[in-house]
């Protein structure tokens, strides 16, 4: 299976790179990744929109950079490439409007015992599941506490 990966997320969100690592591009990110254990596994950037091709000198055979075209978003591509290679593709993410474009089955992990907390269709987790903190966390801190 072919590790997608949405640049944008990896890029411009806090916390997912270690801070000596801030401010990289995606010929920066081509270089992490061709430095990394899945060197030899394809690769696939991810991008929003249109843009350059990245100025890493020589591209390596096994990364390729994808952009979602104007007024589209990578997760439009990422559907696209889903269904085209009729495959599963694994998301890891914490964005809900990924988690609903994308996802028609979704895994929450508890951040404290490192256990799997809820697996289900991310729609009816939010509006069915018993724990709380699922839906909570679906409904962007909105959920009715019912035990309450």
């Amino acid at each position: 299976m072919p590790l997608l990966i949405d640049t944008y997320n990896v890029l411009h969100t806090t916390g997912v790179l270690p801070p000596e690592m801030a401010g990289i591009d995606i010929g920066g990110l081509i270089q992490l990744i061709s430095a990394s254990r899945y060197r030899n596994q394809l690769v696939t950037l991810v991008c929003d929109g249109t843009g350059p091709m990245p100025s890493s000198p020589g591209l390596p055979r096994l990364i390729a950079v994808r952009f979602a075209g104007p007024g589209r978003e990578a997760d439009d591509l990422i559907l696209e490439l889903r269904e085209s290679l009729g495959t599963t593709v694994v998301i890891v993410t914490h964005e809900l409007a990924s988690i609903f474009a994308i996802s028609d089955n979704s895994v929450f992990l508890d951040p404290v015992t490192k256990t799997q907390l809820a697996i289900g269709n991310p729609n009816e987790l939010r509006d069915r599941h018993p724990n709380f903190e699922v839906r909570n966390f679906l409904q962007r801190g909105e959920a009715e506490d019912k035990a309450a």
